[in-house]
């Protein structure tokens, strides 16, 4: 663990006002043992030898307190000041000794929007300050009382997540829209029972026609310019399958274009704001962009189900693809919350496989490929 060093008094300077409050993780322990204060964590399964000012620190947060008042109370002992005490905080959320949690004064005004979920909705919210990035979230319809929600917020130059399923994360601050939106994924397949298939959902005449296949091949690009053509992007990321009723619930989060794809935004009618690409955990930038419709708001009919194989130099081909490998596929792509397919799944599979188009699209450029898929589907 980070040893603070030398106390001393130091300004505390002039930081935006937070409302999450901070406790000790109810899956941590503080201890003496062998002469020394410890902690154990059972996220990371780690035994942490911690100096005795940090143990009373951490002591005293078996209730939760107020994230501003903690940093008022320890920026003054640490020599580092607020260097320090935003080294301590990532340190000890990533360790898993401390959790953020939703209060009374965490109902602040901020942007808030509602992401459609099979049978309910989960709030998303950004309590200002944080920056313009949560606008890659206007398509989403306002909230009032969401069953369940997720808030974001700054803290100097930390960003701060807390779920009202008692999941947090503390991140340097600009991480806090992708560590957000893989906040959002994991609260959203933490709660639902339906199986998460990795795909992009286009929406013609009410029904779903998903787009699978390895990262890299395009699903969010061409997802783009999809758009274009008479689609509804629903998402590009993750639906969320019915095998009983056979649907699909995409999960409306913005798209996410890679480098390789922002300089053909132009080539687009380009709706909502100028936001800036963002950086990731990976070392990879992302630009995040709003759905150019709002989401569906109930689960989809499976029209179609198109693998995309793209190569450089090949023209647009949609042919049948087979319906055997794409059951196969959708058997090592869909994730169910057990981690195992049962044979309801596997049946609820063959139906959607039996009663869709199966198609795959051999492609070197995106826009090609959404007017045939355009032609194909929405024309």
């Amino acid at each position: 663990m980070h040893q603070p060093g030398d106390l001393r008094a130091a300004d505390l300077g002039t930081a935006p006002a937070t409302s999450l409050a901070v406790r000790a993780s109810a899956k941590s322990a503080l201890f003496a043992f062998d002469g020394a204060d410890c902690a154990f964590s059972e996220l990371k399964q780690e035994v942490y030898r911690l100096e005795p000012a940090i143990a009373r620190v951490l002591a005293s947060l078996r209730e939760p307190r107020p994230f501003d008042r903690l940093r008022e109370e320890m920026i003054p002992q640490l020599a580092g000041a607020e260097a320090d005490f935003e080294r301590l905080m990532l340190q000890w959320s990533d360790a898993g000794l401390i959790e953020l949690v939703q209060s009374a004064a965490s109902e602040e005004p901020g942007p808030a929007a509602s992401l459609p979920l099979p049978g309910c909705a989960i709030g998303l919210q950004c309590i200002e300050p944080a920056g313009d990035w949560f606008d890659a979230f206007s398509h989403l319809p306002s909230t009032e009382e969401p069953p369940g929600r997720i808030v974001a917020q700054t803290a100097g130059g930390l960003g701060l997540i807390a779920a009202s399923d008692g999941t947090s994360r503390i991140v340097p601050r600009d991480l806090l829209p992708a560590a957000f939106r893989f906040g959002v994924m994991q609260f959203v397949l933490d709660r639902c029972s339906e199986i998460a298939l990795h795909c992009a959902c286009l929406v013609a005449g009410g029904e779903a026609i998903l787009l699978l296949g390895r990262p890299g091949a395009g699903k969010s690009t061409l997802a783009m310019f999809a758009g274009e053509q008479g689609f509804a992007v629903a998402g590009d990321d993750v639906g969320l399958i019915s095998p009983r009723d056979r649907t699909i619930m995409p999960v409306a989060l913005p798209l996410t274009l890679k480098s390789g794809s922002w300089d053909r935004l132009a080539e687009t009618a380009r709706r909502g704001p100028d936001l800036r690409p963002v950086p990731r955990e990976d070392g990879i930038e992302v630009l995040y962009r709003p759905l150019p419709q709002p989401p569906a708001e109930r689960p989809l009919r499976i029209r179609a189900l198109v693998l995309l194989d793209r190569h450089d130099g090949k023209t647009v081909h949609l042919a049948e693809w087979s319906k055997t490998d794409c059951l196969r596929h959708l058997c090592s792509e869909a994730k169910s919350r057990s981690g195992a397919a049962s044979r309801e799944d596997i049946e609820g599979f063959v139906a959607i496989v039996e009663r869709a188009e199966i198609l795959r699209l051999t492609y070197a450029d995106a826009r090609d490929a959404a007017l045939a898929l355009g032609r194909r589907f929405a024309g």
